[in-house]
């Protein structure tokens, strides 16, 4: 009886910028090596696909589902700006970033405030709080912890924002667009570009580039009617990643497995 192995891979950090770099031998090994007696080798993004190259043959792209139902009701929403990710992670998140960025506007629209979810260890949070401080918003951010049910808090949510400098395939951009929030990211390496359509379901920003990412914030603060139109299309944009789609790209590829058994 013919046995099949098939192999998950996701690569790190900062394999994501520079996939043939040094690695410890035995890693080597086993990453592009042992990897290759898959049958088959599923990936998360096109980018990995990409460039994995010839490193890693028999590779399909299958992303990760959606882990809540998509909230297609349209509500009064809250005026605050969410961002969700771990504080002790602030810097690849870019959440001294984006506190900098709205002490730059926070004032022309005190109605407004910025929110962050997620834990982390006292020194990120006091890190973090320190540098709110110096940017004069010390009020107008509020860290609100880890949330249970942060699907309720993102269809309460006006604003989304992934601040972050490079990503996987972030989760937390397919949720906020599923609960409706009128999405900001950074074109990091990688994901958002293959999550969202630029100026359509969500607003893409040159990454790291503040300035624009200071324009999009104030474009949506100030355009309700924009926010809404970003909100319906990205519940429309994430279909994709609802869990029904997904099991039927993995049963594509055990179909194809089977048939050449």
């Amino acid at each position: 009886m013919k046995t099949y192995k098939i192999l998950r891979v996701a690569l790190n950090d900062k394999q994501k910028h520079h996939v043939i770099q040094k690695h410890a031998f035995a890693k080597y090994i086993q990453r592009f090596w042992i990897n290759r007696l898959a049958t088959k080798i599923t990936i998360l993004t096109q980018h990995d696909y990409n460039i994995l190259g010839k490193l890693l043959s028999n590779k399909v792209v299958i992303q990760n589902p959606l882990s809540f139902p998509i909230y297609k009701e349209q509500n009064l929403r809250r005026k605050n700006i969410l961002a969700v990710g771990s504080l002790d992670r602030w810097e690849g998140k870019g959440f001294d970033n984006l506190i900098f960025v709205w002490g730059k506007i926070a004032t022309q629209y005190p109605s407004w405030i910025l929110e962050i979810a997620g834990t982390g260890s006292t020194s990120s949070y006091d890190y973090l709080l320190e540098l709110c401080k110096k940017n004069n918003v010390e009020n107008r951010v509020h860290f609100i912890g880890f949330q249970p049910n942060i699907d309720t808090v993102m269809r309460e949510s006006s604003i989304f924002v992934l601040s972050s400098k490079f990503e996987g395939l972030p989760m937390a951009l397919i949720e906020a667009m599923s609960q409706g929030c009128a999405c900001i990211s950074f074109d990091c390496i990688s994901g958002p570009r293959e999550i969202m359509t630029d100026g359509e379901s969500g607003i893409l920003v040159e990454n790291q580039n503040l300035n624009k990412l200071e324009e999009a914030l104030v474009s949506l603060i100030e355009d309700e009617k924009l926010r809404l139109e970003l909100s319906c299309n990205a519940i429309k944009d994430v279909e994709k990643f609802i869990p029904e789609n997904i099991a039927k790209q993995w049963k594509d590829m055990f179909d194809e497995i089977l048939k050449d058994k």
